[in-house]
């Protein structure tokens, strides 16, 4: 019996690269807890930062214990969460895409096993496999159509599927730019609000392509698949949305913001589950949950961005009108650069308060100076309030 893990020079790379992603997860929740004056930051870096610490200690638990055993009569893999087990005779033959070997079982009821080409002695277990197996296919793309062209669930013949699968490229190709027109039309004041709701409803409309199509239609995709993907179509609008659902707005009391973000949060993610359950081809099942996975890094994003512009942009309530004084001014610079005021309390709010602020406004209000502040309900019941001039007309 011979035991495969990974190479140690991928090992130490891998560790090492974990490690950097844990330090930026524990740098973000102090920045979050020592740093942050911003409730919604706070607990925005927070997720995160979390995400990131367990992300890097899965990756280093994942590449210690995975490893390839070779039996006098089979082969097991072993990973985190999986253990699976083919017979030497179970084996029909192999494919092979840029990073995996995949053993093939002669029956669909058995679970295919991939082997890493990094693998430790990594010469000596592919020979074994390319002198005892047939490769079956020329390249997961090819492997990829061969199922879609074999599958009943796509039509009752050839040509058939091969319609249903163009259809499904064009479907994906429309979806993608729309999203991609609505998150940029959300800059032009003429269109923005449409451009909001075309936004939000956008990621929904994409993954439920993908759960009609069945996996014609991939959540992501590996490197010179066939297969479209609706990868564009949910993130751009959620990265946008974010950014700017509260772009010179401030939430005065965030208390009503989390639920209605979980509740969409946890609707989105179940709904991406579910798709990829129904359509991951077991050519790119591996690919499928992957991007799945990375998905649960932009559904926060998405639902938070889509709470905050939903409550402003529906928001027919009555301002009420404030003054209060500036106290401090102050640029934060980083990756981007923001403006920050900070005023003296005002109306409902009875601490001195951090402010972000356009870059425009900030030059030309003076310390002790007094600005406007124009508080609204919000269609969400969450207030949020603007900072302008004085006896600005709001």
């Amino acid at each position: 019996m011979k035991s495969y893990s990974l190479a140690p020079g991928w090992k130490i790379f891998i560790i090492v690269f974990c490690i950097i992603i844990m330090g930026a997860g524990v740098a973000g929740f102090i920045y979050a807890f020592f740093h942050s004056t911003d409730p919604t930051a706070t607990m925005l870096v927070s997720i995160a930062s979390g995400l990131a610490i367990i992300a890097g200690i899965w990756m280093i638990v994942e590449t210690i214990v995975s490893k390839i055993i070779l039996g006098e009569d089979y082969i097991r893999s072993i990973t985190l969460f999986t253990k699976r087990e083919l017979l030497f005779s179970q084996i029909k033959g192999y494919t092979q895409d840029e990073n995996y070997i995949y053993l093939a079982p002669v029956s669909n009821d058995l679970k295919r096993i991939k082997v890493y080409i990094y693998m430790g002695a990594n010469r000596e277990l592919r020979q074994w496999i390319e002198r005892r197996y047939n490769n079956l296919t020329l390249s997961m793309a090819d492997q990829t159509m061969r199922e879609v062209m074999l599958d009943e669930r796509y039509g009752s013949g050839r040509k058939e599927r091969k319609l249903l699968f163009e259809k499904a490229r064009r479907d994906s190709t429309v979806i993608n730019i729309t999203s991609c027109i609505a998150a940029g039309g959300i800059f032009i004041q003429q269109v923005s609000f449409y451009a909001v709701i075309l936004a939000i409803i956008a990621p929904w409309i994409a993954i439920a392509y993908m759960y009609h199509y069945k996996g014609l239609i991939a959540i992501d995709t590996y490197k010179n698949s066939p297969l479209p993907s609706n990868f564009i179509a949910v993130c751009a609008p959620s990265f946008i949305l974010f950014i700017t659902g509260g772009i010179n707005i401030n939430v005065q009391d965030a208390t009503n913001i989390w639920l209605p973000a979980i509740a969409i949060g946890f609707l989105m993610g179940l709904f991406l589950v579910v798709t990829a359950i129904r359509g991951a081809l077991s050519t790119n099942r591996t690919a499928t949950w992957a991007a799945a996975f990375l998905y649960l890094f932009f559904i926060p994003v998405y639902s938070y961005g889509t709470v905050l512009s939903l409550n402003t942009r529906l928001d027919n309530s009555r301002a009420a009108y404030f003054e209060t004084e500036v106290l401090f001014k102050r640029i934060s610079k980083g990756k981007s650069t923001s403006y920050h005021l900070q005023l003296a309390p005002w109306g409902p709010v009875h601490n001195t308060e951090d402010v972000r602020v356009g870059k425009d406004f900030y030059f030309r209000t003076d310390l002790n100076s007094k600005v406007g502040i124009a508080l609204k309900k919000g269609w969400l019941d969450i207030p949020w309030f603007t900072v302008g001039d004085v006896e600005r007309s709001f």
